[in-house]
């Protein structure tokens, strides 16, 4: 379940706190990265959360270095203990 925000640097050029991602008229998300000389987007997603682990695994399968994740540390899993970086 991803419902907390997780422990992270906010990225300060977007209105979400995340990079990539957009917030949709209907209250969804979208994210989107440039990968190839190419725009691509994903979503919508219901949480930021989701959009921004979408965000995540394209750069990851673009090979973009790990510093442009929203979640350089890994993965966010809630667990009883709290959150769980995998």
């Amino acid at each position: 379940n991803l419902d907390v925000e997780p422990k992270r640097k906010k990225y300060k050029r977007s209105s979400t706190g995340y990079k990539g991602i957009q917030k949709l008229k209907s209250g969804e998300f979208n994210s989107q990265i440039f990968t190839n000389g190419k725009k691509l987007y994903f979503g919508p997603f219901k949480t930021v959360i989701q959009a921004a682990l979408a965000y995540d695994q394209a750069a990851i399968k673009a090979g973009n270095k790990k510093s442009s994740l929203n979640f350089p540390d890994g993965l966010p899993i809630k667990q009883k203990s709290g959150i769980k970086y995998v």
